[in-house]
């Protein structure tokens, strides 16, 4: 199956978007990638294809390959105040190695985005949200910013997955 658009085709196929949630469940904040994946899932029903979990970098470069349109949602630890959302186009901006200081992903999500520029394996879209992380212990909840902002996060993820779907990518692109 090839996965150009035809001329023709202005919608997404829903097997061409995924979002992956990346992170340790039983790790405080490095759970809320898990927890947004699965709140988006049930939202997203089919639409999308979701990852609730992913647990290495390394293991990216098949979705990056698989899928047009990569979302990946991950705690991160850039010193900015807890429940800080950062978003990044990872085509076109470095997404600092700082923020996975506390990763627990063998391969880290910069490393794998290098490697795929490198090997030529980035899909059309990919987008990085970034929660700032407080608390990474293991046994550890999620801290209450974190908490607070999940919604929201939930929100403009799915906003986005939807226009993606609603409008698709243009073959030119």
């Amino acid at each position: 199956m090839s996965s150009v658009l035809s001329p023709q085709s202005s919608v997404l196929s829903p097997s061409r978007i995924c979002l992956i949630g990346m992170g340790q469940e039983f790790r405080g904040d490095d759970a809320v990638g898990i927890l947004l994946a699965r709140r988006l899932k049930n939202r997203l029903g089919t639409q999308v294809q979701v990852i609730e979990a992913c647990p290495d970098g390394a293991s990216l470069l098949c979705y990056f390959t698989e899928f047009e349109v990569v979302l990946i949602v991950d705690a991160v630890t850039s010193g900015a105040p807890a429940g800080t959302i950062h978003i990044l186009d990872g085509r076109t901006e470095a997404i600092p190695n700082a923020w996975f200081q506390v990763s627990t992903h063998t391969v880290s999500l910069p490393e794998a985005i290098q490697l795929a520029t490198v090997l030529g394996q980035l899909p059309r879209r990919l987008r990085i949200w970034g929660i700032e992380g407080a608390g990474f212990d293991v046994g550890s909840e999620l801290s209450l910013p974190v908490a607070q902002v999940m919604s929201k996060v939930e929100d403009l993820i799915a906003a986005e997955c939807h226009t993606h779907l609603k409008i698709g990518l243009r073959t030119e692109d």
